[in-house]
């Protein structure tokens, strides 16, 4: 920055010196300027910073630092030609002002001549200086924000891949996540569903056990009515053996009274027993039969239960197996889930510990940019607060002297408004003085009927005030007239008052006649 610095010194200079040949104009005896000093401009490196910073960066980040560093060196050298320029235009100035310095001892009259050539010269110097330390300032900015971007857009580079690798790992995790997530809902559905299923054997089971019992206690009571009926019938049948035998014997003797009487009692109680006998023999064939239906029925419901009873325990045994892989499966993936967990945990902070090195190193590049622009800035600003000086000293000259036009403008219509005043003043107390004198009969009622002076229509007064004066005054007349017209003609005003006195009879006896509707 140091060149640029020397550069703006040199054009305060040139300015310096052109503004005392332009005052020196005026007089008649030109003093002429002293020589101007030029200091060899030093060529500008970068900074140890910039240096600093181009070297920690990474091996990726060489092709960048190599390009940056081929248009420092181009800058460089454009810098160095333009202050060869430069140089070797302000040594033809300072020749031209040797030259000039010496023709003026010699003649006068060559020496105004010579003060214009020199004034031409340093005009279009100080032009291409400005222009030149413009374009200067533009690349110099240019190159910071090159350096800046170059420098910061690797890191960002790295932050962005890392981002897209953490991105993609916990894309991964959350897949993994979900996939254990459904996982675990369809087996805790699968042992829902076999819980129930069991719950469903077990109470088939039971109602099973339950048919069972009923039907073993079934057959239990139909074996016993089996018995206790086979022992009545027995005992039916001796007995009724023995009473045909008491028959025969009594029968023996009693042939001839009643032969044919007890035949027939014989043959109809036989054919009694007979048909108890059959219906007995059927009866005990059906219960027989219903006895070998039910113990097969329980055979076969033993056999099934048998069957169910070793299916349920193999599935039992299946779903324990399940049950203890899912387990071991769970606790493997919460494992890594907690693996994952701690990676991801170590990976935030390490990109956080990087973005605060990168703010850090953000937040000190900035600072050094404020600092190059605040010493550009402050050359410009000089010349910036001098030429507004010169503008804000004749922009106040101007103002002055309209200020004092228009004051003056203003006391001359102040004048010309006090002499109107006092014309019209005039004027109206001429107006009043020859207005005719009018004796009136009755002096009272004049007075009265007279307008009052603020209802009296000025040339000052507003649309609005006027149309209400008028108004006023229109009525006001009317009023005179009709009293006047009263006054004249008596008759007229006694019709008016008997007109208003049956009026008000009229109101009164129409108010004390009229009743109210319901």
């Amino acid at each position: 920055m140091s060149w640029i610095t020397k550069a703006e010194n040199l054009l305060n200079k040139i300015d310096q010196s052109a503004a005392i040949v332009l005052q020196s104009k005026e007089e008649v005896n030109v003093p002429v300027a002293p020589p101007i000093v030029v200091p060899a401009p030093i060529p500008k490196t970068p900074s140890a910073k910039n240096v600093m910073i181009l070297s920690r960066s990474t091996p990726k980040k060489a092709a960048k630092s190599s390009d940056v560093d081929e248009k420092w060196e181009t800058m460089s050298e454009t810098n160095e030609s333009r202050k060869s320029s430069i140089s070797s235009k302000h040594d033809t100035v300072i020749d031209q002002k040797s030259l000039q310095m010496k023709e003026s001892s010699s003649n006068v009259s060559l020496n105004s001549f010579s003060v214009e050539k020199e004034l031409t010269a340093n005009k279009i110097l100080v032009a291409e200086l400005r222009s030149e330390n413009n374009e200067l300032k533009g690349e110099l900015e240019a190159l910071m924000e090159q350096i800046k971007v170059n420098g910061n857009s690797q890191k960002i580079q790295e932050l962005e891949d890392l981002c897209a690798s953490l991105v993609e790992e916990k894309k991964e995790l959350t897949n993994i996540s979900q996939s254990l997530e459904n996982s675990s809902s369809k087996y805790v559905k699968t042992i829902s569903e076999l819980e129930t299923a069991v719950m469903k054997l077990q109470q088939n089971e039971n109602d099973l056990k339950h048919k069972l019992d009923y039907a073993k206690n079934e057959t239990r009571d139909i074996t016993n009515e089996l018995q206790q009926y086979r022992l009545r019938a027995q005992n039916q049948l001796q007995l009724k053996e023995k009473m045909i035998e008491q028959l025969k014997f009594s029968g023996d003797e009693k042939v001839v009274n009643g032969n044919e009487t007890g035949e027939l009692t014989l043959q109809v109680q036989l054919e009694e027993l007979k048909s108890e006998r059959d219906h007995l023999q059927s009866e005990v064939e059906l219960l027989t039969k219903r006895f070998d239906e039910s113990r097969n029925f329980i055979e076969k419901m033993e056999h099934k239960h048998r069957m169910m009873q070793a299916d349920a325990e193999d599935k039992l045994s299946t779903l324990e197996n399940s049950i203890s892989q899912l387990n071991l499966k769970c606790s493997h993936y919460e494992e890594e889930i907690q693996f994952q967990k701690q990676e991801i945990a170590r990976v935030r902070e390490e990109m956080l510990n990087q973005k605060t090195v990168m703010t850090t190193k953000l937040h000190d590049k900035e600072n050094e940019l404020r600092r190059m622009k605040n010493s550009v800035r402050e050359s410009q600003v000089q010349i910036e607060i001098e030429n507004r000086m010169q503008s804000l000293t004749q922009s106040l000259l101007s103002k002055q002297n309209n200020l004092e036009n228009v004051t003056a403008e203003r006391n001359g219509l102040k004048l010309q408004f006090e002499k109107l005043s006092h014309q019209h003043e005039a004027l109206l107390l001429q107006m009043r003085q020859e207005r005719p004198q009018i004796i009136h009969i009755n002096e009272t009622d004049d007075a009265k009927s007279q307008v009052p002076n603020f209802m009296m229509v000025n040339p000052f007064d507003s649309r609005m005030s006027r149309r209400v004066k008028r108004a006023y005054s229109n009525l006001d007349q009317l009023g005179v007239r009709l009293g006047v017209f009263l006054r004249r003609y008596p008759l007229a005003r006694i019709s008016s008052i008997f007109y208003v006195a049956l009026l008000h009879i009229f109101v009164v006896f129409v108010l004390l006649s009229s009743t109210p509707s319901q």
